[in-house]
């Protein structure tokens, strides 16, 4: 049997077409799973989270933090008398046994000391959040200590 030109473009076509349905059946018989059963929950928080980053940038100063002997030093700027509580989160990438959370207390100079159990040097995030007048914000910093 010899075919034509138009046969072959035909039979093409065909095997294209059967070739298109057999993946949409197979697709659509998978599974799909998000990485939380909650994600339109966790996105909202996550939004909430983005606006209390982008409302931090937006302060004329900063939190800073040290690192000296095993000690965070955390100075809020001097306007920012008004906390009313807050987190700090001291996270080590490298070693959770490291981590520490504690609360925001500051000292009369708007400062707060965090004391680790032993001076290792490496890499370090300070997680801050906070708030002062009904406002929400957060901050991070990486610390490389010596």
């Amino acid at each position: 049997m010899k075919l034509n030109w138009g046969s072959g473009i035909a039979i093409t076509y065909i095997l294209f077409m059967a070739g298109v349905i057999i993946l949409v059946v197979v697709f659509m018989n998978q599974d799909v799973h998000l990485v939380t059963d909650d994600y339109y929950a966790k996105e909202i928080e996550y939004q909430q989270q983005i606006d209390k980053v982008e409302r931090t940038k937006l302060l004329k100063e900063q939190p800073e933090v040290t690192f000296n002997n095993g000690n965070f030093l955390i100075s809020f700027p001097r306007g920012v008398n008004n906390i009313v509580y807050g987190k700090i989160q001291v996270y080590r990438p490298s070693d959770s046994n490291l981590d520490k959370t504690v609360d925001i207390l500051l000292d009369a100079e708007n400062r707060q000391s965090i004391g680790l159990p032993i001076n290792k040097p490496g890499l370090w995030k300070v997680k801050m959040d906070w708030i002062r007048n009904d406002t929400n914000y957060y901050n991070e910093k990486i610390i490389l200590s010596n």
